[in-house]
């Protein structure tokens, strides 16, 4: 073709069918059934890497390192096909980022900002003049290493920082009771003799107290079982044997009297939530260097439930909702640890408690259709899980804030999730969510039915 520019209606077509076009620089002839498609499937090449806009090397195992720093890069690529270059067109999908591939028509580059620690792939694909794509792309590994405060060992520091502020805390909170009881002795002995009786028992009750407080400080690694025994103790000691005894129109005595109370509230509370977070860590500590053996005894499933809800059933009464229990007659058996099995539904059961107020909670249990298996599943009537945390739901430290959990720290370190996964597939199920954000959540999970 002689120009890109012609007259209009300056054509004509000879007795043998070749084809004339008047132009400004002159003619242009063609035979129309000599013009064929172009069929050539063009590769693609990458042609140029950038970081901040400044040209980087690949390396020739066609792999990419990248710093969190590194948050701007781009590439320039093209396609091995000449006929007409201008019109190849492009595509372009990072594995890892992108849901789809971007169509870049003639574009020949793509960027990326911000990305996330992880390993990424880029692949590149291109078509000819006439659009036909070659499915043969190109592939770039790409690796972001996380920022230090994104590792696992940046975690475990803030692990190890909670927890001992966690001891420091309750070590504080133990001597302030201590000096508050010895407060209210006194303030007893000093008021009236006919309470010796009492402040004799009293007396004995705190020296009891301060012997175990004067233990907890010197040996912090005691069992906090220990810890939460005795706090038990001397809460049933005041409850039932100093209480009755004490004038508690006298309002310095029933302020003091109260306030004892309300804090040994405190260490039990703490101090549950501190063992359940010790066993989560050490539960995971178990997992993740393979030595969560498990007991393998056939175990009804009316039982793990009704010893799921003897520990869950305080919860679900000072919280409110309603339960419902949907549970099929004449389910087989699963073979496994019951104690693990049972924790799987306090978890869950725990965690639909917390995030609803109004409404139900409901567990289900049913055969599956082949009879093989047990569906269980828990649903509550909560806010519900955003799309965005579905796929990760079930990872290690990842929490889902609600805008009814609690500002105070106690929503725990994300474990409990994933230590369900970790014991349901260790028994050879699987567990999964369905949520709606306003909608609430239903937490579905299978057990391998025991047929003997």
């Amino acid at each position: 073709m002689r120009d890109n520019q012609y007259t209009f209606g300056s054509y004509c077509q000879s007795s043998d069918g070749e084809m004339f076009l008047g132009g400004t620089n002159g003619f242009s002839c063609f035979y129309p059934g000599q013009i064929k498609d172009n069929t050539h499937k063009p590769p693609v090449v990458i042609t140029e890497f950038k970081i901040f806009d400044k040209p980087a090397k690949l390396s020739s195992t066609g792999e990419i390192s990248l710093t969190h720093k590194d948050n701007f890069i781009s590439f320039e690529f093209g396609a091995l096909d000449y006929a007409e270059p201008g019109k190849n067109q492009y595509a372009y999908k990072l594995e890892g980022f992108d849901r789809n591939w971007h169509y870049n028509g003639p574009r020949r580059y793509a960027s990326y900002t911000n990305l996330d620690g992880g390993e990424y792939v880029l692949r590149v694909k291109a078509a000819n003049n006439d659009g036909l794509w070659n499915e043969q792309e190109i592939q770039i590994k790409i690796t972001v290493a996380p920022p230090f405060w994104e590792t696992p060992w940046f975690y475990a520091i803030v692990l190890a920082s909670a927890i001992a502020a966690t001891i420091a805390v309750t070590k504080i909170r133990t001597r302030s009771l201590k000096l508050r009881s010895m407060a209210l002795e006194q303030q007893v002995e000093e008021r009236t003799r006919e309470l010796n009786r009492v402040n004799e028992e009293l007396r004995r009750a705190d020296e009891e107290k301060s012997n175990f407080l004067t233990m907890v400080s010197h040996e912090i690694r005691t069992p906090l079982s220990a810890i939460l025994g005795f706090t038990e103790l001397i809460a049933a000691k005041i409850e039932n044997t100093i209480l009755p005894h004490i004038d508690l129109r006298d309002k310095k005595v029933h302020k003091v009297t109260e306030t004892v109370g309300r804090d040994l509230k405190i260490i039990l509370s703490e101090g549950d939530r501190l063992a359940a977070l010790v066993d989560n860590l050490l539960n995971v500590s178990k997992i993740e260097s393979g030595k969560m053996d498990r007991g393998n005894e056939a175990v009804g499933v009316p039982k793990i439930i009704e010893q799921s809800l003897l520990t869950t059933r305080p919860l679900i009464e000072k919280a409110g909702p309603s339960l419902i229990l949907e549970v099929e007659d004449g389910l087989p058996e699963i073979l496994g640890d019951k104690d693990m099995l049972v924790q799987v539904f306090i978890n869950l059961i725990t965690n639909a408690v917390k995030h609803t107020r109004d409404g139900y909670v409901r567990i289900g249990a049913a055969s599956s259709g082949s009879g093989n298996e047990i569906l269980f599943s828990v649903t509550d009537t909560g806010p519900g899980i955003p799309d965005e945390h579905q796929d990760k739901i079930f990872d290690r430290f990842h929490k889902v804030r609600s805008h009814w959990a609690k500002s105070d720290g106690s929503g725990g370190l994300g474990l409990g999730l994933y230590i369900c996964r970790q014991i349901i597939e260790n028994h050879g199920g699987k567990i999964w969510v369905d949520s709606q954000a306003g909608q609430g959540s239903t937490f579905y999970f299978i057990f391998p039915a025991h047929l003997p």
